[in-house]
């Protein structure tokens, strides 16, 4: 029982080390793509928002900070989706790959 326990925690320590797989930088240039037009439409429905003639102080006001609170998470996101999909072990592994078919 002991042994296998070792075995285990050895697995688990050279997973963590492990490279991305092409489907964990696939999903995340995805969700990279997905928060960046979000963000955009979020940007246009800020500017939309003041230049709205209709709508009060107080209701652009909150619309903005309402609109704010939803874009700086997707920014986060997007940060997060881009440093996963453009870093030095990807590029690698993508220049290595197209190594192999030309």
């Amino acid at each position: 029982m002991e042994k296998s326990n070792e075995d285990v925690q050895k697995s688990i320590e050279k997973a963590k080390g492990a490279q991305k797989e092409w489907s964990d930088i696939f999903v995340a240039g995805v969700n990279a793509a997905t928060s960046f037009a979000s963000a955009l439409s979020m940007i246009g429905g800020i500017w939309d928002t003041l230049s709205d003639p209709d709508l009060s102080g107080w209701e652009k006001f909150t619309t903005i900070l309402t609109t704010l609170s939803m874009l700086i998470p997707t920014i986060v996101t997007l940060w997060t989706s881009l440093k996963t999909v453009i870093n030095k072990e990807t590029l690698e592994k993508l220049k290595n790959t197209a190594a192999t078919w030309g």
